[in-house]
């Protein structure tokens, strides 16, 4: 086993500026020795000091040489320990270290389920330990061929920002070589307006989401604006272009309840107006027998304290490996380090109840001032199958 120890005095950029200014750096220091190979099955406590505070995760070596190495970013409430079984699979099968860190800001919060949850939305502080994992590893284990920032829900958001930072390596490089952002919160003002909306039910996870958000940035949209934009990754496209990234690959579920699908959306355009390549990948049916309740149609009628067993995939959790739009992010991942070209202009591919399958050559490019007329003819019969039964309902319910 190859173990480097590392005393790391690295860069690491903060997110308080805004798209094209230049950040402030900080010193991270990784007192441990870190295996750059080892067990996959093996996975392993990370300790760094980022900004001056200790900041903790998991990590995971391959048998041989690294192909790479790929951060992985926690959803909201959730921690390190919802990536742990993720990142043993993804060293093993793709040959990479596999890292996860929980965010420094965190809370613990009680728990039914048997992972532990969180509380808080330190977006700031997460996208600078990712950044300080990458360039630890980086340090430890010189000439890593690529490394990829990856993300779900609130995580691709903090993906998003880390990329933004324009972190680089110890020879000057870009930091990140790729970003995958699935089911990826990118837009903090059009979150809180939902997160608003839905307090007004009193549910937990609507009044302690905009309490957090409000907490993270410093206030609303409105007395805030500034942090808002810092902390939206879809606003910051220049700096994700300035950042050497490669491509960006989002996935998303056209019927997602919880982070809406026009946030994949609309960074997907404003990447593309930067000349960033992207890969949008959109998902339709979910596979029988997979996660059911977070749709659209779902969320709606959770507000009303009913429930919903929608066809369509949802929101994709981070644990959940068989959800189509994680598995799908997750068969991308792997065509990163199994030589799968990076797509070169933006494509949007469907799929439905399946992974996409990595296929040979190039899909075709999309014009951005196309892409309504690519998504109608499956958005139209999508909000057909969500809204009419849902009308139908309301309105029985109602008597309407």
């Amino acid at each position: 086993m190859l173990a480097t120890t590392v005393l790391l005095a690295t860069t690491v950029l903060a997110l308080a500026a805004p798209d094209g200014a230049r950040a402030t750096t900080a010193v991270a220091t990784a007192p441990t020795p870190l295996d750059c190979t080892g067990d996959p099955g093996a996975v392993m406590p990370l300790e760094l000091t980022v900004q001056g505070e200790p900041a903790s995760g998991i990590y995971a070596a391959p048998q041989a040489s690294p192909r790479g190495l790929v951060v992985f970013f926690h959803g909201y409430t959730e921690t390190v320990e919802s990536w742990r079984q993720h990142i043993s699979r993804v060293a093993r099968r793709d040959g990479v270290i596999a890292v996860a860190m929980n965010y420094r800001g965190l809370v613990p919060a009680p728990s039914s389920e048997p992972l532990p949850r969180s509380t808080g939305m330190p977006l700031v502080a997460g996208s600078q330990d990712g950044v300080a994992a990458a360039q630890a590893f980086d340090a430890a284990c010189p000439g890593l061929p690529a490394i990829v920032a990856y993300g779900n829900s609130l995580g691709g958001g903090v993906a998003g920002l880390s990329v933004a930072s324009r972190a680089q390596r110890a020879d000057g490089g870009p930091l990140f070589d790729r970003l995958i952002a699935t089911a990826g919160l990118s837009n903090l003002t059009e979150a809180w307006t939902e997160l608003t909306a839905g307090s007004a039910t009193g549910q937990v996870f609507f009044t302690q989401g905009k309490r957090d958000l409000e907490t993270e940035t410093g206030g609303t949209p409105l007395t805030a604006p500034t942090a808002y934009l810092q902390r939206s990754s879809a606003l910051r496209p220049g700096d994700i272009a300035a950042s050497g990234v490669t491509a960006v690959t989002l996935v998303h579920g056209l019927a997602d309840g919880t982070v809406p699908v026009d946030q994949s959306i609309e960074m997907a355009l404003a990447l593309t107006a930067a000349g960033v390549p992207v890969e949008l990948i959109l998902a339709g049916g979910r596979p029988t027998g997979t996660a059911s309740g977070t749709t659209l149609d779902a969320t709606a009628l959770g507000l009303l304290g009913l429930q919903s067993s929608s066809p369509l995939a949802g929101h994709a959790s981070d644990p959940d490996p068989t959800h189509v739009v994680a598995a799908t992010g997750f068969a991308r991942l792997s065509g990163i380090f199994g030589g799968t070209p990076a797509p070169r202009c933006l494509t949007v591919t469907f799929v439905d109840a399946a992974p996409d399958p990595i296929l040979p050559g190039e899909p075709a490019c999309t014009a951005a001032s196309q892409l309504d007329q690519v998504l109608r003819p499956v958005t139209e019969p999508l909000a057909t199958a969500v809204l009419q039964p849902l009308t139908k309902l309301l309105a029985g319910l109602f008597g309407r």
